[in-house]
Parts: structure tokens; C-alpha cells; sequence
């Protein structure tokens, strides 16, 4: 059986599409969640192997910035087939994983609009864009056909680069049936006019 590991600031973790995919991975591989914290223990066992990485009281930023490298550590001594690591949650940059890494980006910052990026700082940007050029990342998961677009703009290989858009729960959103006329709403109204 395939062994994954993915490396989370806390766990449960805010961002609900990753977690869904880790359940789904969880179905079918061994996955271990390697987490920086824990924010209950609420005594359920897993579909994967939880681990806290430095289970003891310390500095907030501490946890930031030094559980990543633990992380990788612990992923290198449990010897897992793949690391999938989530977007720049942790500032996790692969220094020691030794298994190849797919590298799941939600919401990448170099690919924002040009009057955005003079906002952010540019080490911020040219770490992202050192991470994704990195050469133990093997292929990098998007959302959306545009992020796509633009990495393969930045120079990423097209092979690399993989969408897989983000879900809905059809149990709770489901489309609005169109309506049998055209409809026109005029800019600044917003009401409806017959076309």
C-alpha cells in the first residue's frame, strides 16, 4: 500500500478542500498528518495516523516556523512513498524530505494581478516561486485552469502541473435552473429586465 504524508501548521485544518482530499486519500492509502498543533483531542481514532510534531508547550512562532523541519524529519524517518504538502501554509521548503513531493497550491501570490504583487513583499514572492521551481517537487496541484496558465507563464513545465478544481457538497449547493427567457440586469440597478 502507498504510504503518503502531508505536513499541516495545526490540525483540524481551515482549509475544508484539503482536509476532504485527505480524508479521500486516507480511503486509499496510509496517510500520516503530521500537525505543528493540536487544537482538541477529541479521542476519535482516525482514518490516518494524527502526529503532533513537538508535543509541548511553545511560542506560537516557534510552531511556525520550526515544526515544518521536524516535520520533514519525521517524514524521513516514517519513510513515506509521497509527501503532499499543502500551498505555503507552513513555511515547509523541502531541505531534507527525501520522497518525492506534490505540492498543492490554493492560492498562490505570484500569480496576482500586477497593482496586487507591488503590495506584497518580494522575498515573499521569490520564496514561492523557489519553492515551486524546486526540483523535489514533482508535480504541483492547482485549482483552477488559469493558475495553470499562469505557473506554465512563470516557467513551470506544463506536465508538472496538474488541476484539480475545487468541489461543491451538491447535498447542500445545487445549480439554479435557468430561467426560460433571457434575463439582462443593467449595471448599477441590479433589476431584472426582459430582453
Amino acid at each position: 500500500m502507498l504510504r503518503l504524508a502531508t505536513s499541516v501548521s495545526t490540525w483540524p485544518f481551515y482549509n475544508f478542500r484539503y482536509r476532504k482530499l485527505l480524508f479521500e486519500f486516507a480511503r486509499r492509502f496510509q496517510l500520516y498528518v503530521l500537525a505543528g498543533s493540536v487544537l482538541k483531542r477529541d479521542g476519535k481514532k482516525h482514518v490516518f495516523k494524527l502526529m503532533q510534531i513537538l508535543p509541548f508547550k511553545r511560542p506560537r512562532k516557534v510552531v511556525y516556523y520550526v515544526s515544518p523541519y521536524f516535520a520533514q524529519i519525521t517524514i524521513n524517518t516514517v519513510g513515506v512513498d509521497v509527501a503532499w504538502l499543502f500551498d505555503i501554509a507552513t513555511p515547509i521548503h523541502p531541505l531534507f524530505l527525501r520522497a518525492p513531493i506534490v505540492l498543492d497550491v490554493d492560492d498562490p501570490k505570484v500569480v496576482l494581478p500586477k497593482e496586487d504583487l507591488s503590495r506584497i513583499p518580494k522575498l515573499s514572492l521569490v520564496n514561492e516561486l523557489r519553492l515551486l521551481k524546486n526540483r523535489k517537487v514533482r508535480k504541483v496541484v492547482v485549482p483552477t485552469e488559469l493558475i495553470k496558465k499562469k505557473f506554465i507563464a512563470l516557467g513551470l513545465d506544463e506536465d508538472r502541473v496538474t488541476v484539480i478544481p475545487n468541489g461543491v457538497d451538491t447535498s447542500l449547493f445545487y445549480p439554479t435552473p435557468l430561467p426560460k427567457e433571457p434575463i439582462v440586469l443593467y449595471y448599477g440597478t441590479f433589476q431584472p429586465h426582459r430582453a
